[in-house]
């Protein structure tokens, strides 16, 4: 089955397989009862471009010392050659007798091992030049832990002098490696891991250096700890590289699929294995050193996998993690007192010993049974969990992973783990939502659980929690922005206010957090006027103190926004505001202080009153500019202007004159206006393509996905919006795919030329996609969501180009007898249709949200109003 993961693979493939599915199309034709012309200059394309890439994979095979490649590649060297030659049979057999079923045959079996031989040539190709980084990445995996012997600056520099080669040539590959990946997860997780690994070896020797010139007893376990833990943290960052390196696919769906981090522990397990059991079979090693780290490390990614995995799997490993944790403790007790080599040592070592195969066994099984369960866990964000939530509020009978349902519970635990944060009303009105949305949510559990999922009763209740729902997220929002302002009033607040603060400006809207800034402000200004009345310097010194704090985040806050913004007329309005209420601190400070200084001065206090009221004014003035800016999101159709209100009567007069009648116009100048341009009438949507659009089977993936765009669409009204009318044309596109794969599923297969063609519009409407995104792009000044939107229309390209190479495997496969080809044949190519209309809906999303910041000079580019 082909595979995309690097732009060679992909380079090579697109042209083959544009060659290949005209020659499926002609052996379509054939079966049709038509002639078949001449094929030979085609075939003639195809076979020198297959012959130009042997040459080249022979080659690479003569002069490797990789004896995997050396053994792999003539497998491939065979198939691709055995069907060149099938396709030059063909087209010799043509040339006599244009309606041969013998011809058809080796043409049809000539393309289809073209395909699949051109793939795994270029793929076996490409992990050989894996497997040389892999060596690599070992070799200093193996090396690293010499660190632990060196106590001598001689040792020091022989072991930076081994090292460093390693280390630029791991880097050099690595980086040339992730430029040719085209799987920007991927790309990115190559490119931050090796960036850690340049920044911790200097580290590391800083680390070793100190280690060396250190005294025996006086800090030199602190700085074998730190030694040890760099080493460790260096290991980790290299491990990683090692497993992405493995990969070909992306996996797109990690964020609610379990099996994603399950694979991730058990790859980290693995690497950490070797070197644990090392570590448990000698009972003279150290009990602080490496070979500890990485039996702990084995039982972290232990808990790891038990935190995504589901029961009894979960429990097992909770319980074998438990045990190792109470025998780890005690071994490494009595090997740090010398006593590993007594009985007791002994036996606790082999008892460590077997637990840990017992949790690497238990590891491996759960990942087996959640790959066959296939369940999905709810999404980390809150709007992600709504999202999963409407999935099964729009059909309240499905779900039957129940994912739907959790999402729902945990937003509802979220929300009253905010709650307990709160206060007062605000407290009382979340509690109260989450009580009525988990009571709803509980009846419509039950009605499914009697089989009335599809009652007018479950709908109308999924229909009240979707609105309760909605009503969470906002109020949930609101609280949060809140919350984050009161966290700042206290500068030794708890570590876990300070995270939480930090994430803010990504998980809440800025207006949101400047709003609860202000009303912050202004209860402490109304504080602070009442403790001025009662002449209280404490209150005072409090309260202005919290002002000062406030204003300090609002201008960070607006300063912020001003680097991220690229209109040049808003960065230096914002420039200018950050400045104005950081200019405003220190007088009040000083008036505050002062005050403090003699309470009793009352001109004293109308000067700090007179602080405190400009300041406000700026705040608010920023509020107000940051809603303009948010108001420009409702483009919705504006009424018209009202009718001019009837004249009065006493402003009527009889004695005025009517007005002269206009000339009649001349019969010769008259001419008829314009006929105006037809109506445009879009082409009727078949019913059945309509029908998976709107009520899409939960077994057709692809259905499901394109209802999930077309439901993305809906939210919008298509007149003058060219993007929504591309989305809605791809969304009917893919809708007929589905059709297409599921009639084919229920024996009854439309052309192949169909199919082929199908890809093919879908491809160009992906261009139009791209075309309208890199427009909004362009005009959009907020540079955090124009990385988005680079990443995410850089992802379509890739994956339209991949689905027309699919789409061709997939039409040679139709009637073929290899069944397990074919299967994997669908299963890529319902995966490229997933994950093209993932990015396209994120398209929509993001390019919508980029219209709202556009530069004040860019012009409409696209109009967005939402339906009502």
């Amino acid at each position: 089955m082909p595979v995309f993961h690097t732009k060679t693979i992909e380079s090579i493939l697109d042209p083959v397989a544009q060659q290949v599915s005209q020659l499926v199309i002609f052996h379509e034709e054939g079966e049709d009862g038509r002639a078949m012309p001449d094929l030979s200059m085609p075939i003639k394309a195809v076979g020198a471009a297959v012959a130009n890439l042997v040459k080249v994979g022979q080659q690479t095979a003569a002069n490797s010392k990789d004896k995997i490649l050396r053994q792999e590649m003539p497998l491939a060297f065979n198939r691709v050659e055995e069907s060149s030659t099938f396709l030059v049979e063909a087209s010799h057999i043509l040339k006599d007798d244009p309606f041969s079923s013998v011809a058809r045959k080796k043409l049809i079996d000539g393309a289809r091992g073209i395909l699949s031989g051109t793939s795994a040539l270029l793929l076996t190709l490409d992990e050989a030049e894996v497997r040389k980084i892999l060596r690599v990445c070992k070799g200093l995996l193996e090396y690293f832990p010499v660190a632990e012997m060196v106590d001598e600056m001689a040792d020091l520099r022989t072991f930076v002098t081994n090292l460093t080669p390693g280390i630029t040539s791991l880097a050099k590959q690595v980086e040339e490696r992730a430029e040719e990946l085209t799987h920007h997860e991927h790309r990115d997780i190559l490119k931050t891991c090796i960036g850690k690994v340049k920044h911790l070896v200097p580290l590391l020797i800083s680390a070793m250096k100190t280690f060396v010139k250190s005294p025996m007893g006086a800090g030199r376990p602190e700085a074998q700890e730190n030694r040890n833990f760099i080493i460790t943290k260096i290991c980790s960052e290299i491990t990683e590289i090692m497993r992405v390196l493995q990969l070909t696919s992306a996996e797109e769906n990690k964020g609610d699929d379990p099996l994603y981090d399950m694979k991730k522990a058990v790859s980290v397990f693995d690497s950490k294995f070797d070197r644990a059991k090392d570590w448990i079979g000698d009972a003279t090693c150290d009990a602080s050193g490496l070979g500890e780290k990485a039996v702990r490390e084995c039982i972290q990614q232990g808990r790891t996998m038990a935190n995504v995995c589901q029961d009894p799997h979960k429990t097992m490993i909770q319980k074998c993690c438990d045990d190792l944790d109470k025998l780890m403790e005690e071994l490494a007790s009595l090997r740090s007192q010398g006593k590993g080599t007594t009985p007791r040592g002994l036996e606790i070592s082999r008892e460590v010993g077997r637990e840990l195969n017992n949790l690497r066994t238990i590891m491996d099984d759960a990942v087996q049974h959640q790959g066959i369960s296939g369940v999905k866990k709810p999404a980390t964000s809150f709007a992600g969990k709504m999202e999963q939530a409407q999935q099964w509020l729009q059909n309240p009978s499905g779900d039957h992973t129940g994912i739907g349902e959790r999402a729902i519970r945990q937003c509802i635990q979220d929300a009253r783990n905010v709650a307990e944060k709160c206060s007062g009303p605000e407290r009382m009105e979340l509690l109260k939502l989450c009580n009525e949305l988990e009571n709803l949510t509980n009846e419509l559990s039950e009605l499914k659980r009697r089989g009335l999922g599809n009652s007018p009763q479950a709908r109308a209740l999924a229909g009240k929690i979707a609105n309760k729902l909605d009503e969470l997220h906002r109020k949930t929002q609101r609280a949060i922005a809140n919350q984050v302002a009161q966290d700042f009033l206290d500068p030794l607040g708890h570590l876990k206010q300070l995270e939480k603060a930090a994430r803010v400006p990504r998980a809440a809207d800025t207006l949101q957090l400047i709003e609860a800034c202000e009303e912050a402000i202004n209860r402490d200004v109304l504080a602070c006027d009442t403790a001025l009345t009662q002449e209280n310097p404490q209150m005072v010194v409090a309260k202005t103190s919290n002002i000062a704090r406030m204003a300090k985040r609002i201008g960070k806050i607006v300063s912020a926004e001003a680097e991220n913004t690229e209109d040049p007329e808003l960065r230096m309005k914002l420039e200018t505001m950050s400045r104005n209420v950081q200019d405003l601190i220190s007088p009040l400070a000083i008036e505050a202080k002062s005050v403090v200084s003699n309470i009793k001065d009352r001109q004293g206090h109308g000067r700090l009153r007179a602080a405190m009221r400009r300041l406000q004014n700026n705040v608010s003035d920023i509020r107000k500019v940051f809603i303009d800016r948010a108001s420009q999101s409702e483009e919705d159709d504006f009424p018209p202007p009202p009718p001019p209100p009837p004249p009065q009567m006493e402003d009527l007069s009889l004695s005025e004159r009517a007005p002269p009648r206009p000339p009649l116009p001349r019969e010769e100048t008259t001419q008829a206006p314009p006929r105006p341009p037809p109506p445009v009438i879009e082409p009727a949507v078949d019913m059945n393509v309509q029908n998976m659009l709107e009520c899409p089977p939960e077994d057709n993936r692809i259905a499901m996905a394109a209802s999930n765009l077309h439901k993305e669409i809906l939210k919008w009204e298509e007149q003058g919006n060219d993007m929504i009318q591309a989305a809605k044309k791809m969304a009917i596109l893919f809708a007929k795919m589905s059709k297409y794969m599921r009639d084919e599923e229920e024996g009854q297969p439309h052309s192949k030329k169909e199919l082929i063609e199908l890809a093919k519009e879908i491809a160009n409407a992906s261009k139009e996609i791209v075309k309208l995104g890199h427009k909004a792009f362009d005009k959009c000044n907020d540079k955090r969501l124009k990385s988005n939107m680079q990443q995410t229309i850089d992802r379509i390209p890739t994956i339209s180009t991949q689905l027309k190479i699919v789409s061709t495997v997939k039409a040679t496969m139709i009637g073929s007898q290899e069944l397990e080809e074919d299967r994997e044949a669908t299963e890529t190519l319902v995966g490229c249709a997933e994950n093209l209309m993932s990015a396209v809906r994120q398209t929509v999303r993001e390019t919508e949200a980029a219209s709202v910041k556009m530069r004040t000079d860019a012009g409409l580019v696209m109009h967005w109003r939402k339906k009502h």
